[in-house]
């Protein structure tokens, strides 16, 4: 990650202590200097080997170098036994104690302690707010005399001998103490260390409208981001890792050069329109004011851009058309680099335009190739009809208006199948001879011969005036009634003019046949 970060410290404020425990501490050895310039007849002197002392409740005594160089010891008062020292007035250190008691500048034991007590400690962080209190006590001669006792604390400074105050808890600090008194010297350090437990990490998040793109396609990026508690957001940003090269961050919401910083947003929104294929990554980062440095603390997206699949357009004009006619198909893609069709020849071209005459409604499909996949095309063209009837034998088809047919029957003899009728036909009656007597004219009680022939007909009867074809004739040679569609039959004797009807009942939808035919008696002619 690519960023300039403010500098930040959280460790321990420099300690400005020491720097006047050694004033101090040259001061104190001025003092001595002088009292023992102005007391040197009474005061003992010291050297590496032997230390001397005029006047003393001892008096005058040469000790061995490996002895204290203090001769006043209280434990033994004749050689070395011992090691406790006097301070010039003759007494011991109280208690023995010469980690916190020293000989001060009066000559005298000074005592001078310094104590600190931190609550809570550890603390939580806390980015804004006093909540660690620090409470101080000093004890010694001079605390509630002149010269006053007075404390010096790490990170705060100068104090009185005791007293109470608040601190933020932003990082573990140093307020260890020392106690000094103008008349008794100053004290030992006293380490107090308060510690902080770092606030809970920030919490990011990073979303996409959509994970997969094409190129040419926008989407969103949004982060979300979230200080730990007591903490508190600084700044924050989005990086990027495009398909190749490095990652970099993306200031154009929140970067301000002239300071070097980036917003400080809970929430930004990013759209991204890619230029180029390939997988990007995102993460959100965040700067708080306890975590200094730039984090995603392992949140990130990944976006897939891919090459942009066949854009196609695909028409057919006219889309509907009546049986017999031609519509005109046109097809046109974009990121393509073949095209194939179905019903119709694209010649593998992109883009063209073909008529087609469909004979009933047909659909026209293909489908268009490129780097960026594969895009289906399709067009239906619809087809009408008159409706129809025609023949395939015996069977009735009937031509619907969406082209399609439908078989309706299948007539039997003696009907029939005719283009144009959705019904199955009768056919009429077919005279292939009609009624006919041979001779017409006759002598007296001669014959004839009466004789018919006709198809298609349900029936048919001859009947003569004479009762000749029906029930009642008596006839020898042609007896019984004449019922056939055809026939030849002798008359009998016919005496008087004699009519004969043919009558056929036809099949329905037909009209009856009815013919007659009359034999006429030929005159007889007598001799006057």
């Amino acid at each position: 990650m690519v960023r300039s970060r403010r500098s930040r410290s959280h460790a321990l404020s420099r300690m400005r202590g020491p720097r006047v425990l050694s004033f101090i501490g040259a001061l104190v050895s001025l003092a001595l200097i002088f009292a023992a310039y102005t007391q040197f007849t009474q005061k003992p002197f010291d050297s590496v080997e032997v230390a001397f002392a005029d006047t003393s409740t001892h008096g005058m005594q040469i000790m061995p170098a490996s002895c204290p160089s203090n001769p006043f010891d209280t434990d033994a008062p004749n050689g070395c036994s011992g090691s406790t020292p006097l301070c010039p007035d003759g007494t011991g250190a109280p208690n023995n104690d010469l980690t916190q008691c020293s000989c001060g500048q009066g000559n005298t034991w000074a005592c001078v302690y310094c104590s600190v007590s931190i609550s809570p400690n550890p603390a939580s962080y806390a980015y804004s707010g006093t909540p660690v209190t620090i409470s101080w006590s000093t004890s010694g001669a001079g605390t509630s005399n002149t010269p006053r006792t007075q404390a010096y604390i790490n990170n705060i400074g100068y104090v009185d001998y005791q007293g109470t105050t608040y601190v933020a808890a932003h990082a573990a600090t140093d307020y260890s103490c020392y106690s000094f008194n103008s008349g008794k010297g100053t004290g030992p350090w006293y380490s107090a260390v308060s510690y902080v437990n770092a606030p809970p990490t920030p919490s990011v998040s990073i979303t996409a409208g959509t994970q997969q793109l094409q190129l040419g396609q926008s989407t969103t990026i949004t982060g979300t981001f979230a200080a730990g508690s007591g903490d508190v957001s600084e700044e924050t940003t989005f990086n990027e890792v495009p398909p190749s090269g490095s990652e970099f961050s993306i200031p154009r919401y929140s970067y301000d050069p002239n300071s070097g910083t980036y917003g400080n947003s809970s929430s930004i929104s990013y759209p991204f329109t890619p230029t180029t294929v390939g997988s990007y990554v995102f993460k959100p980062y965040i700067i708080t004011a306890y975590y200094a440095g730039w984090s995603a603390y392992g949140q990130s997206i990944t976006v897939n851009v891919t090459p942009q699949t066949p854009a196609c357009s695909f028409n057919a004009s006219p889309s509907s058309v009546t049986q017999g006619q031609s519509s005109t198909l046109t097809w046109s893609c974009t990121n393509a680099t073949s095209c194939t069709g179905t019903n119709f020849s694209t010649a593998n071209q992109t883009s063209g335009s073909v008529q087609v005459s469909p004979s009933q409604t047909t659909t026209y499909s293909g489908s268009c190739t490129g780097t960026g996949g594969t895009t289906p095309i399709s067009q239906q063209v619809t087809v009408t009809c008159q409706q129809a009837w025609s023949c395939n034998g015996g069977t009735i088809i009937q031509t619907n208006t969406d082209c399609s047919t439908t078989n309706l029957s299948t007539c039997t003899a003696p009907q029939y199948c005719q283009n144009g009728s959705n019904q199955c036909l009768y056919p009429a009656i077919t005279v292939n001879q009609g009624l006919k007597v041979t001779p017409n004219i006759v002598q007296q009680k001669e014959t004839t011969q009466v004789s018919w022939n006709v198809a298609n007909a349900q029936s048919c009867t001859v009947v003569g005036s004479n009762n000749d074809g029906s029930s009642q004739s008596t006839d020898q040679s042609s007896p019984g009634v004449w019922n056939a569609t055809s026939g030849t039959k002798t008359s009998s004797a016919i005496s008087t003019q004699t009519t004969y009807t043919l009558s056929c009942k036809a099949y329905p939808g037909n009209p009856d046949l009815l013919q007659t035919q009359a034999v006429d008696i030929a005159p007889a002619y007598h001799e006057l």
